[in-house]
């Protein structure tokens, strides 16, 4: 089993289901921003910048699954270049106290180079479900939101 940050999509409990993870529990991811580009994505901030989420355990038989549908490279997890994220290991701190290091899905600079943008509907409920499930705090989203739609 691999620990992921899930911090978008990821957090949708009917998809994390399906993908047959494990939750470990809630964590924040110090010094990076939540932004919105359509999709949730996130990038490094200043060091008060956080990001909340939750750290769950991929069964390795679904981590290339969960890669194709993140968008990765499949040749190289952790290209800079290729693909729309790749995979990166930071180290998040959990909230009953401690640091994991966890495989992050951060955007590649193609993505980064996109505009800010509002994400549909849909993909927005997704992730406040899982934000209201597991209890983590809605600023830093409603932030990220905020800064999409000015960009508009």
């Amino acid at each position: 089993m691999t620990p992921v940050f899930a911090y978008g999509m990821l957090l949708d409990p009917a998809f994390a289901r399906r993908r047959g993870t494990e939750v470990v529990g809630p964590a924040t991811l110090p010094g990076w921003r939540l932004q919105f580009r359509f999709f949730a994505c996130v990038e490094e901030g200043e060091p008060e910048d956080e990001v909340p989420g939750l750290v769950i355990r991929v069964p390795d038989s679904e981590l290339f699954r969960l890669d194709r549908a993140e968008g990765v490279d499949l040749h190289n997890p952790r290209n800079t270049e290729r693909g729309l994220y790749r995979r990166v290991p930071v180290e998040v701190v959990l909230d009953g106290g401690g640091e994991m290091e966890v495989e992050l899905y951060a955007p590649n600079r193609r993505h980064l180079s996109g505009p800010l943008a509002l994400p549909v509907e849909h993909y927005l409920d997704m992730i406040l479900g899982g934000y209201e499930e597991h209890g983590l705090p809605q600023d830093p989203l409603w932030r990220a939101l905020d800064r999409a739609e000015a960009a508009q």
